[in-house]
């Protein structure tokens, strides 16, 4: 940057400096040659040019230097910037990822919420377990009112077949009899 500035003033390639230090060297060139030659009226304009050109030159650089303060505000100013964007950033990453893991949760949430509402659907959907215990209990009465007249027409079976037998004997003993 210093250098950028010396050249810029040596050989005024700055649009903010109008005088460069060759206009003040020929003007010190030039009073020297007056002064050289005795020509006092010229190095008196000499002088004059010199030290209005000095003054211009002198202006030139308080504007370079408040150039320079300025550019060095901004450039401090964006850094600062920067710096509180960067802090920004952080804080929206963070919510971000608070809020992607808020959406987890609710997503997982919203899942569980369904299953529930399909199980209880389902549960809705079948009968009370008081109600299925009564009915089991009617059925087994029913079953075993069944299963014992079941069995009382097994005895009268099987009674009506000793009957039949004894039949058949006295028959086949009746025969027998008649037979002799």
């Amino acid at each position: 940057m210093q250098k950028l500035m010396t050249d810029r003033l040596t050989n005024k390639d700055s649009v903010v400096v109008g005088n460069s230090l060759g206009k003040i060297a020929n003007h010190h060139r030039t009073l020297l040659a007056s002064l050289t030659d005795g020509d006092e009226e010229g190095a008196a304009q000499a002088e004059a040019d010199l030290r209005v050109c000095l003054g211009l030159w002198a202006n030139d650089l308080k504007r370079l230097e408040m150039v320079g303060a300025g550019a060095r505000q901004e450039f401090e100013q964006s850094e600062n910037a920067v710096l509180v964007n960067a802090e920004k950033e952080n804080e929206l990453r963070k919510e971000i990822e608070e809020l992607k893991r808020e959406l987890v949760a609710g997503r997982e949430s919203l899942v569980y919420k369904l299953e529930y509402e399909a199980s209880c659907r389902l549960v809705n959907d079948w009968p009370s377990l008081l109600s299925t215990n009564k009915e089991i209990n009617t059925i087994k009465k029913k079953f075993d009112r069944l299963k014992e007249g079941g069995n009382k027409q097994d005895e009268r079976i099987e009674l009506k077949e000793k009957q039949f037998q004894l039949l058949l004997q006295v028959i086949e003993d009746l025969k027998q009899n008649l037979d002799e």
